[in-house]
């Protein structure tokens, strides 16, 4: 297990791919904090692409899980949130980006190797059994 934070400031998605990166290695990942702005997306099966939508404000981590795998030998981050903002309404889906708003508590489980690879039926790059 390992524990960092990310600073005020920081793009969560683009400083965990720098991290994760250079450890080479899989595992889970869950994370607290606050953030300034988010993107999220959310995947439509039927048409096979995502839906996007960017969020600005305030908002409280409820709950940050991502999955750290390999795809044709290259460090990949599949993530998931939920926040809530000062309406206490909480918004969830993939993480595409978000900057963090005073900070993001990281705790990481390294594990064995995971791999994905690309499904045709789903359109998506899913863990490989």
């Amino acid at each position: 297990m390992e524990i960092f934070s990310l600073k005020k400031g920081q793009k969560v998605i683009e400083a965990l791919n720098e991290i994760f990166e250079q450890k080479k290695r899989c595992g889970v990942f869950f994370a607290l904090g606050a953030l300034s702005s988010m993107t999220v997306k959310i995947y439509d099966l039927e048409e096979k692409k995502y839906s996007t939508k960017k969020f600005d404000g305030k908002f409280e981590v409820c709950n940050m899980t991502g999955v750290v795998a390999k795809l044709d030998g290259k460090i990949v981050l599949h993530p998931h949130i939920s926040a809530s903002g000062k309406d206490f309404k909480v918004i969830g889906g993939h993480l595409e980006e978000a900057i963090v708003g005073a900070t993001l508590e990281v705790i990481y489980f390294e594990g064995e190797d995971i791999e994905r690879e690309y499904s045709d039926e789903i359109g998506l790059n899913l863990l490989k059994k």
